[in-house]
């Protein structure tokens, strides 16, 4: 089937293979998928601009930066063999000579290299632009190489990179272009903070956000450029966690230490779509900007804090506390997280050790106790704990002894359970 699009005052056709695919079915109901987007990244574009599209799937935007952006050149970078096919036979149908399709099939990386497709077709049914590739040293893998070895001398207006997780990488091959031409970069970003860190490096700024996408211009002489419009950045950055992109808008919070907004994604549940490693690597630098929000907040507020329902995010908390000292407020918060999760073991080893730091000996075995049997990643530690506490308060030194018996001499446990179970010991002899 042939789609036509109409925009403005001009007509464009697109060969729709799949009416169920995300772009695709956008094309086919004849509108450019993330029309108001394009419409709004269009406003940035100078005349006459040289875009790089990387990633280019089957043509929606390149056809869209040399048919109605009207740039000189638009050199298109795609691995899917299928999307590639349904590129070319695009570009046919719009006769638009002015994007370049000689390097299809290269992909953009930060050096030389190959890859291969890192998941497979059926995960990518209905999406081509789904489709990701990991380095790999096979022989059959698809050629990749620095943006800067493949285009060393050229202008370059525009950089968008569309490439499921390598968007650092192709940054990282393009840091020529980006110190000599000072582009735009349009960037779909899913997760990896890391590209943060190349445009922090670069000298780049957002000044859009849109969902998952990004646009970013560099400084003027180092200073803040501002963005183009009016609406207050606390808008736009509640606006991108409730359009499904709240990692992203976390991190432009803190990147804007504008923490209050960053308490606010959280709390209102958008980071339920944040895996794990990244929400916690966000918390880690929210503390190092700002501390620990509870210090602000006050142990009053821990236990009623909605932040303590992300059991990933409270126990990460309590060790930090524990860590800077500050027993009080770490116990503080694993009581409150037991309200909310009883049989959480971290929360209830913290309260084992409040319980024996009062001098609760049998308290505190039972909290131990119950922690031991829950416990998954800490058990050898939790182990030599209960071993300890059976032998303050009298109880089965057999058990006791078995508890220590399996920490490895390698080890960093292996000196307190040696010491441990050398008190059992003398505690067996000394006993009638």
């Amino acid at each position: 089937m042939i789609a036509t699009v109409k925009h403005r005052d001009a007509e464009f056709h697109f060969e729709i293979a799949d009416h169920e695919d995300l772009i695709q079915s956008s094309l086919a109901h004849g509108e450019f998928f993330d029309a108001d987007w394009l419409e709004d990244l269009q406003k940035f574009i100078p005349t006459n601009a040289v875009i790089l599209d990387v990633g280019a799937n089957i043509g929606n935007h390149s056809v869209f930066f040399a048919g109605v952006c009207g740039a000189s050149r638009v050199v298109a970078f795609e691995l899917n063999p299928k999307a590639m096919s349904l590129l070319r036979r695009n570009i046919s149908l719009n006769r638009l000579g002015s994007v370049d399709l000689s390097f299809l099939g290269v992909g953009c990386a930060r050096d030389r290299g190959t890859v291969a497709p890192a998941i497979t077709d059926e995960r990518v049914h209905h999406n081509l632009g789904a489709m990701s590739f990991a380095r790999s040293d096979d022989l059959d893998g698809r050629p990749v190489d620095a943006i800067d070895n493949m285009l060393p001398h050229d202008r370059v207006d525009l950089i968008k990179i569309d490439v499921e997780g390598m968007e650092a990488d192709v940054l990282a091959g393009a840091s020529k272009i980006i110190e000599r031409c000072s582009p735009l970069l349009y960037i779909e970003v899913w997760g990896d903070i890391a590209i943060f860190d190349c445009l922090h490096m670069q000298g780049y700024e957002v000044v859009r956000i849109h969902g998952p996408n990004i646009l970013c211009r560099r400084k003027a002489n180092g200073q803040d450029v501002g963005t183009p419009d009016d609406a207050p950045i606390a808008d736009k950055l509640l606006a991108c966690a409730r359009g499904g992109a709240p990692a992203l808008a976390a991190f432009f919070a803190l990147n804007a230490a504008n923490f209050e907004t960053f308490d606010a994604i959280l709390r209102e549940r958008a980071a339920e779509s944040i895996c794990p490693a990244l929400h916690s690597k966000l918390m880690t630098m929210r503390w190092q900007a700002a501390g620990s929000p509870f210090v602000e907040w006050g142990v009053d507020s821990v236990a009623n804090s909605e932040f303590l329902d992300d059991g990933l995010y409270r126990n990460e908390l309590i060790r930090k506390l524990l860590d800077n000292g500050d027993r009080r407020r770490a116990s503080a918060v694993a009581l409150a997280g037991l309200d909310r999760s009883p049989d959480d073991a971290y929360c209830l080893h913290v309260k084992s050790m409040t319980f024996e730091e009062g001098g609760l000996l049998h308290e505190a075995l039972r909290c131990a106790e119950m922690a031991y049997e829950r416990s998954i990643s800490e058990r050898m530690a939790l182990a030599i704990r209960v071993a300890d506490l059976l032998r303050n308060t009298g109880g089965d030194l057999d058990r006791a002894l078995s508890l220590t018996s399996g920490t490895p001499a390698a080890s960093p446990l292996h000196a307190w359970s040696e010491a441990v179970k050398a008190s059992i010991l003398t505690t067996q002899k000394d006993r009638p």
